[in-house]
């Protein structure tokens, strides 16, 4: 694997832990309040889920409902995100990473710090009454950005569609059988899997959850891989 695919598979899957048990990331903060760089850590304060673990969080967070609609509407405006499922949770035993050094991560000096004023951040967008949350989440915003410095899109947060990875690529491949919702973990494997299609080859309709994308988007998705 290349520095810079293992650079987006460490960030990308931090990230992803972190938003599961709520411990905040380290960065290095510039005084604007720009992030440089994620912190180095030692790699022997992390440790593998154990099923206590597995059982605290799945108390906390809960099981996909195969049946649920998860795509609550707040005035008229879709949400969606879902637990992950039984299966899910168990793969969690064997893959998943903790981070047991959390007191060792230090609170930005800034007094602020907004992603959004980067050019790298992805131009704010809607997923209108679709419940594409999770993947708007974590593959158009969070891997977006990490994309885009990785990059060097500077015309990301200006809205170039060719600089802007697809929500529906993923959301689509992963929504259930009622096409309502998904959650973070099931978005970030289809990534690693498959990568993801950039917006211009698959752009993101809210009224179609269930395309599946057209030659140009599978040629552009691997391009956009967590790992290799």
């Amino acid at each position: 694997m290349s520095h810079l695919l293992a650079r987006r598979t460490f960030i990308t899957l931090l990230v992803f832990i972190i938003l599961l048990s709520g411990v905040p990331l380290s960065m290095d903060v510039s005084a604007a309040g720009d992030i440089d760089a994620v912190a180095p850590v030692a790699l022997d304060r992390y440790r593998s889920v154990s099923y206590q673990d597995l059982g605290s969080m799945m108390s906390a967070i809960g099981v996909r409902d195969p049946l649920a609609n998860y795509n609550v509407l707040v005035d008229g405006m879709g949400t969606g995100l879902a637990p992950p499922t039984a299966d899910e949770w168990d793969l969690f035993l064997s893959t998943a990473m903790l981070d047991g050094g959390a007191q060792e991560y230090q609170v930005p000096t800034a007094s602020s710090l907004d992603l959004s004023a980067e050019v790298y951040f992805p131009q704010v967008r809607s997923q209108g009454s679709e419940g594409s949350c999770a993947a708007f989440a974590l593959t158009y915003y969070n891997y977006g950005y990490v994309e885009a410095r990785d990059q060097g899109w500077m015309q990301a947060k200006s809205g170039n569609n060719t600089q802007l990875l697809s929500p529906s690529w993923t959301y689509n491949k992963i929504n259930g059988a009622t096409h309502e919702g998904s959650g973070y973990s099931e978005n970030a494997r289809m990534i690693q899997q498959l990568g993801v299609a950039t917006w211009d080859t698959y752009p993101y309709v809210a009224a179609d959850d269930e395309g599946f994308g057209g030659e140009t988007a599978w040629r552009s998705a691997p391009s956009h891989r967590i790992s290799s």
